[in-house]
């Protein structure tokens, strides 16, 4: 009885040691970081956090109350009224917001969840007759029922964009696409644009799935990284990986405009709902607004951590910005405790910094 109590106590301790460890690790260090970096920044209203990792994609409900991110420690909804109270969803592998506060998760088991604005379940299906991977990236289709997703297919490099039902789940149709798909965007008409590894952006109108568009983004076939559309789908902007920003008008395919290039692949992208203004974040941490117009520079920020992800509220007064993990390697001189050898000895340590996403204040800016 005594060794059953002992082991079942070493057990609990042992357990108790490594929730300790994982609360510290997932919860307590973040914040501490998350909060340190938003107090020493002037215009941050709020610091938040996924987890070590922070988030891969944010987005903004179109109504600006919530804002939705994806992270590999998991899956968050923060209420933005609420002082962007966190709601845990899990782990996924793509989400998506619609027009009208809904939203979906795509989990490992190759299913969908859509919930409604305030969480309820509404519709789980599942993909795994079309594909044996997981789903990286999906967008809900305005003014249509359908909700589009990337599978791999079964021809290695040529994935599929596919289209689901969002009343019953059911597949609808699918597009094959010459090289391996980066990026992937909606516009408010029902355009998808799909960003290439080759440098290609391919514009597939709803209304007419056979009738694409293609636009040759890229001359050095730099990855398409990231996609915005403005409100009337008249201009795409592309970020690529040789850090070059890009307008084009979406009818003829010409280039509009060329920001200034940076020295690290643009990350994220977004456009206000005016359409006044362009936010792109890089993998090197440099985060610029511009006023997409006059083409001059409103904002700009270089953070020592990398860009992962960026959204805009409707009304362009708060953006979301995460920062990925960064682990800093330093050396240290201690004593050599063996009886041989020197007596003192370098020793690396290796200290993580988790990610974070920080809230900024856009409201005080001139946009002109």
């Amino acid at each position: 009885m005594k060794s059953s109590k002992g082991i079942a106590l070493a057990i609990a301790a042992v357990l108790l040691i490594f929730g300790v460890y994982w609360g510290y690790k997932n919860i307590i260090n973040p914040k501490i970081s998350t909060n340190n970096l938003c107090k020493a920044e002037e215009n941050c209203l709020k610091a938040l956090n996924i987890g070590e990792n922070s988030a891969l994609v944010l987005s903004y409900s179109k109504d600006g109350k919530y804002l939705l991110g994806r992270g590999l420690d998991g899956t968050r909804k923060w209420t933005k009224i609420d002082d962007y109270k966190a709601q845990r969803l899990g782990k996924s592998t793509a989400i998506a917001i619609a027009n009208d506060g809904r939203y979906a998760v795509a989990n490992d088991n190759k299913k969908v969840q859509i919930f409604d604005a305030a969480g309820q379940e509404m519709l789980e299906f599942s993909v795994a007759d079309k594909t044996d991977r997981s789903i990286k990236k999906m967008v809900f289709v305005p003014g249509y029922d359908i909700i589009a997703m990337i599978l791999p297919s079964e021809e290695r490099g040529k994935p599929l964009l596919t289209f689901w039902s969002t009343r019953n789940g059911e597949f609808i149709s699918k597009l094959t696409h010459p090289s391996s798909i980066a990026s992937l965007e909606k516009s408010e008409q029902g355009i998808i644009a799909v960003g290439m590894y080759n440098g290609q952006v391919f514009l597939w109108p709803m209304s007419d799935l056979g009738n694409k568009k293609l636009i040759t983004a890229s001359q050095n076939e730099a990855t398409i990284q990231a996609l915005a559309f403005d409100q009337k789908a008249s201009i795409l902007a592309t970020g690529d990986s040789e850090g070059k920003t890009t307008l084009w008008d979406t009818k003829t395919g010409q280039m509009i405009k060329e920001f200034e290039q940076t020295d690290s692949l643009i990350k994220a992208l977004a456009i206000s709902n005016d359409g006044k203004i362009l936010a792109s974040g890089s993998y090197d941490g440099l985060y610029r607004l511009w006023n997409i117009e006059t083409g001059k520079l409103l904002e700009s920020q270089q953070y020592d951590k990398g860009i992962s992800a960026i959204s805009l509220t409707p009304d362009a007064k708060q953006l979301a910005i995460s920062l990925i993990k960064e682990i800093v390697i330093t050396s240290k001189r201690v004593k050599n405790t063996k009886s041989y050898g020197p007596k003192w000895i370098e020793v690396e340590s290796k200290n993580t910094i988790p990610g974070l996403i920080l809230i900024r204040d856009l409201s005080k800016l001139n946009f002109n």
